[in-house]
């Protein structure tokens, strides 16, 4: 995840076993808490959707150190407002 010694300095707690992370040099990381298996956020988008369950005030309150924009949050909700319009009727 990072170098020895960094540990992530922030950590949201997903769902499942599953910790949002981010390290050292700012990279977003989601975390199995159970495994230790580590994948990078962007890449995993659907393991997050259990944070827009949450009020937005909730994750905010928890993320009160970092900008929402740069988080992959916006990117979470691009993924799951996309995702829901393709079952729209057309």
């Amino acid at each position: 995840m990072s170098s020895a010694g960094d540990g992530p300095y922030l950590t949201l707690r997903i769902s499942n076993g599953l910790l949002l992370v981010r390290d050292g040099v700012g990279t977003w990381l989601i975390h199995g808490a159970a495994d230790g298996l580590v994948y990078p956020a962007a890449d995993r988008l659907v393991w997050l959707l259990p944070l827009l369950e949450r009020t937005p005030s909730a994750v905010s309150a928890e993320l009160a150190d970092v900008s929402i924009a740069d988080t992959p949050l916006p990117a979470l909700v691009r993924f799951a407002l996309t995702a829901w319009g393709k079952h729209w009727p057309t």
